[in-house]
C-alpha cells in the first residue's frame, strides 16, 4: 500500500479511535498514580477520625455513668437521712409560726 492509499486510514475514524484509546490510557494511568492515592489517604484519615471519636465517646460514656452512679448514691443517702415530704406538705406551709 502506498501513502496515498493509507492517508484516509491515518486521518479518518481509525486514527480518531487510536487517539481516544491513547487519551483514555493516559487518563487511566493518571487516575491510578495520583487521584487514587489521594482518595485512599483521605479515607484513611477519615477512618482514623472515626476511631478517635469512638474512643472519646467511650471515655465520655464511662465518665457519665460514673457521675450518674455517684449522683444516685448521694440522692439515696439523702433520702435515708430525712423523711420524705409529700407535695401537700410543701404546698401549704404553716404560717402560724411567724405570728
Amino acid at each position: 500500500m502506498t501513502l496515498t492509499e493509507l492517508a484516509p486510514f491515518l486521518t479518518g475514524p481509525s486514527s480518531a479511535l487510536f487517539i481516544v484509546l491513547v487519551v483514555a490510557a493516559a487518563a487511566w494511568k493518571t487516575f491510578h498514580s495520583t487521584v487514587l492515592p489521594l482518595i485512599s489517604g483521605a479515607i484513611d484519615r477519615h477512618l482514623a477520625q472515626i476511631d478517635e471519636m469512638a474512643t472519646r465517646h467511650s471515655a465520655e460514656h464511662t465518665a457519665m455513668l460514673t457521675g450518674l452512679q455517684t449522683l444516685t448514691s448521694h440522692v439515696e443517702a439523702l433520702r435515708h437521712d430525712r423523711p420524705h415530704t409529700t407535695n401537700q406538705d410543701q404546698a401549704r406551709p404553716d404560717h402560724r409560726a411567724h405570728l
